[in-house]
């Protein structure tokens, strides 16, 4: 038998390691965890793409803070491995955490040779919790060792003060300073209450009353912008204090305001640098914002950020005018934004005052910020749109000393008022969706909202609005369930049932009628034939099991309590089939 060569040509489709490379592509990364020792071609062909995605995380010791050597004197072993037979030197790990180290490069040669060796092949670097020592080392990491970086994560480290002898003893860098111009994504998070130190700013008096001198980050601004001039994505938490109590004075922002003044100025030298595209701001501060500083406002106006996505606290005192010039600054270019305010003050009544955003497709409001759907009109592009209620997302539950603030920017002097708990908003139930009556957002694929209760007319509302919904959060009664298995039925592939919600096991899953006949029952959860992930409060019969649930043929991801009218016998069925998922007895 003649051997066809074309069997091992590049131009094969059918070729088995093409087909695998084109599987590659679109294969999450837990498929290639599980299959790739599957064969040896599998095994080859995936690593590549395995070691770009892999992150390799290196752990010293939680109270230690040592560096772990066994842990990396045997990697280094591996990597340099005659013949490479791991195949680390062809391929090698480009994301690295390094957590609970002790980052000390002088008189070091183990940690050095690890920066030397490794540092030029990171792309992505998180480093957490590690104790760093004087200026030099730590700018050796961030700008020396490390020059192919293009996402940079200092998390919650501590950065020790040298004596002046330790000082002395330290090498010295070079005077150049070689930019890295790969870094599109920075975030600096210092621990909660801690606060930005800025050397170079002699005028600016940081208060560090109680403070140690291991809670300042000892680097500038002005060198961590120059090192990084491309920079796209800035992500900021907890590196400015909150004001003092009964503070007059602005106390908000400080550090912002300094990085925002330093980025204007290098840019009047460097062209086409410092165009942030992504700000998340929304955590600069521990405490919930009193006001939006008006300071930092004029900055980010003289600045123009070419934004595509925004992540804020507006503030509870800030007014309508300063969140319309926000808005207006990015309308053009803004593709998510997220906006956080402390339930202390009632939402403001023409959100988004006029704005139309062309270009958003992405909305979270988390608290008082609109008080009905009706600007959806504004925003005919969306595809995702999330109302969290209190409940959601604890990053963004902040604490609000309201009564020890002192009024906004252009208030006079202090403004000490006692604010009230406001609770979520019902905006569904307070939409006139006759105003949205031509209004049908067809590329509207996820909507997540809190847990007031929704009515069958009001979802019905809802449908005309959003008919192409795949993944909602809502809280219904019966008829408002009937509804929502209708309406979407061809579309819904996700779908999360508010604690709110009261659907009576009958309605659940269409026992009322016959629930092999859909011309003679009403609407069930069987309906939605495309659902593949669901979750509930509390689930209360068998029937919901056996004649809802059980018959959902796409159903892969379940989470709910069975109470305890639900059998044993249906109660393990739901374990078995989705072992692995949160499925538990509940009262």
């Amino acid at each position: 038998m003649e051997f066809d060569e074309t069997l091992v040509s590049d131009k094969n489709p059918f070729l088995n390691h093409l087909i695998l490379e084109s599987l590659f592509k679109v294969a999450p990364l837990e498929a290639l965890k599980a299959f790739r020792l599957v064969n040896k071609l599998w095994w080859e062909k995936s690593l590549p793409h395995f070691r770009s995605n892999y992150r390799l995380s290196i752990q010293g010791e939680l109270d230690a803070h040592s560096v772990p050597w066994e842990k990396v004197i045997q990697y280094l072993e591996w990597v340099r491995t005659p013949n490479d037979p791991f195949l680390l030197q062809r391929y090698p790990f480009q994301k690295f955490n390094v957590s609970y180290w002790n980052l000390r490069l002088n008189n070091n040669l183990g940690l050095l040779e690890f920066w030397e060796d490794f540092g030029p092949l990171m792309t992505d670097l998180k480093i957490q919790n590690c104790r760093f020592y004087g200026v030099t080392d730590l700018e050796r990491i961030l700008f020396d060792f490390t020059p192919n970086l293009e996402s940079l994560k200092l998390d919650w480290n501590w950065y020790h003060r040298l004596s002046g002898a330790e000082r002395e003893a330290e090498p010295k860098r070079g005077e150049v300073v070689v930019p890295n111009l790969n870094l599109k994504k920075l975030i600096i998070s210092l621990q909660e209450d801690f606060i930005f130190f800025q050397p170079e700013y002699s005028e600016y008096d940081t208060s560090r009353t109680g403070r140690s001198n291991d809670e300042f980050l000892p680097i500038s601004w002005l060198n961590i912008l120059k090192s990084f001039p491309n920079v796209k994505g800035l992500q900021l938490e907890y590196i400015d204090s909150d004001p003092n109590e009964y503070e007059e004075s602005e106390g908000s922002y400080s550090s912002i305001n300094i990085l925002l003044s330093v980025a204007r100025r290098l840019r009047e030298t460097t062209a086409n640098a410092y165009q942030i595209e992504e700000l998340n701001i929304v955590n600069v501060q521990h405490n919930a914002l009193y006001s939006f500083p008006r300071s930092t406002l004029n900055r980010l106006l003289k600045l123009q950020f070419p934004l595509t996505q925004l992540e804020l606290d507006v503030g509870v005192h800030t007014g309508s005018s300063d969140f319309k010039k926000i808005l207006e600054m990015y309308c053009e270019t803004i593709k998510v934004l997220k906006v956080y305010r402390a339930p202390y003050t009632s939402a403001f009544t023409r959100f988004p005052f006029g704005v139309v955003m062309k270009s958003l497709e992405e909305l979270q409001l988390k608290g008082p910020i609109a008080t009905s759907l009706v600007f959806l009109e504004n925003t005919p592009n969306l595809k995702i749109l999330r109302i969290l209620n209190q409940n959601h997302y604890l990053a963004y539950d902040k604490f609000f000393r309201a009564e020890s603030r002192h009024g906004s920017d252009d208030s006079d002097g202090f403004n000490a008022v006692l604010w009230d708990y406001q609770e979520p908003i019902s905006m569904i139930e307070q939409t006139d969706f006759s105003q949205l009556e031509n209004k049908v957002n067809s590329n509207l694929v996820e909507f997540v909202n809190g847990d007031e209760v929704c009515t069958g007319e009001q979802m019905r509302s809802l449908a005309k609005v959003m008919p192409n919904l795949q993944r909602l959060r809502i809280g219904v009664g019966d008829d408002g369930f009937r509804v929502l298995c209708d309406e979407w039925k061809s579309s819904m592939m996700e779908l999360e049932l508010a604690p709110s919600s009261t659907v009576h096991a009958g309605v659940f899953a269409g026992i009322l009628g016959d629930c092999h006949d859909a011309s003679t029952r009403p609407p069930n959860i069987t309906d939605l034939k495309y659902l593949r992930n669901f979750e509930m409060d509390m689930i209360s019969s068998d029937d919901a099991i056996y004649k809802g649930l059980l018959r959902l043929p796409h159903l892969n991801k379940l989470s709910m309590k069975c109470a305890p009218t639900v059998s044993d016998e249906a109660f393990n069925l739901l374990m078995s089939k989705f072992s692995g998922f949160i499925i538990r007895r509940g009262i």
